[in-house]
C-alpha cells in the first residue's frame, strides 16, 4: 500500500500466510505523511509449513497504533502439524511512533521455526503507553517463544532519540517453551 496518509480502521484485516513449500508475500506500507492502524485492525504474516513467513515493512513520518490494533508475525501450526519455517521480521521506519490503547506488535513462534525480530528505527521518538479500555490489555512490543514451541524467540531492537514506555505498557521478550528468549536492544 502506498499513499500520503494510510488509515486501516474498524477491525480491518490484512493477512499473508504460507502453508507448505511456497513463499509468502510480505506486507509493505509506505506513507509519505502518516500511517494509522486503529480500532482492532491488524496486519498479520504467518507460516504454517516449511517456508519462511513474510515480513511486515512500514515506512511513514508518523505512525499511530491505537485501540487494540496489532501487527503480528508468527510461525504457527495447523492441527498437530507444526511449522518449521521461520516467522518474518517486523520493520518500522519513522520519525515518530505512538502505540497506545492496548495496541501491540507481536513476533512469535509456536513451532520449531524461529520467531521474527521487531526492528523500530524512529529518528525522534517511540512512545508506548496505556492499556485497552475494553479488556485491560497492555500496549506494547512482544517477541515470544510459546509453550508448544521449540523455536527461538526473536529480538526487539529499538533505535530512537527518545523512548517512553508508561502507564501499564510493556516491552517483553520471553520463552515459556524449549526455545530461548530473544534480546531487547535499545540504541
Amino acid at each position: 500500500l502506498h499513499g500520503r496518509n494510510v488509515i486501516i480502521a474498524d477491525e480491518s484485516f490484512l493477512f499473508s500466510s504460507v502453508v507448505s513449500g511456497l513463499k509468502t508475500s510480505s506486507i509493505k506500507i509506505t506513507a509519505s505523511d502518516s500511517f494509522e492502524l486503529v480500532s482492532g485492525s491488524s496486519l498479520v504474516t504467518s507460516t504454517f509449513g516449511d517456508a519462511d513467513g513474510g515480513d511486515v515493512l512500514i515506512k511513514a513520518k508518523k505512525i499511530f497504533l491505537r485501540d487494540r490494533a496489532y501487527i503480528q508475525s508468527a510461525s504457527s501450526f495447523i492441527g498437530s502439524t507444526k511449522a518449521r519455517g521461520n516467522a518474518g521480521n517486523i520493520s518500522i521506519l519513522s520519525e515518530q511512533i505512538e502505540i497506545s490503547g492496548g495496541a501491540l506488535i507481536n513476533a512469535s513462534t509456536l513451532s520449531s521455526g524461529k520467531g521474527g525480530n521487531i526492528l523500530i528505527n524512529s529518528s525522534e521518538s517511540i512512545n508506548i503507553f496505556g492499556v485497552s479500555s475494553d479488556d485491560g490489555r497492555s500496549s506494547g512490543l512482544f517477541a515470544s517463544s510459546e509453550s508448544s514451541s521449540g523455536g527461538q524467540a526473536g529480538n526487539i531492537i529499538l533505535k530512537t532519540r527518545f523512548l517512553r514506555v508508561a502507564d501499564g505498557a510493556t516491552v517483553n521478550v520471553s520463552s515459556v517453551g524449549q526455545g530461548t528468549a530473544g534480546n531487547i536492544d535499545i540504541f
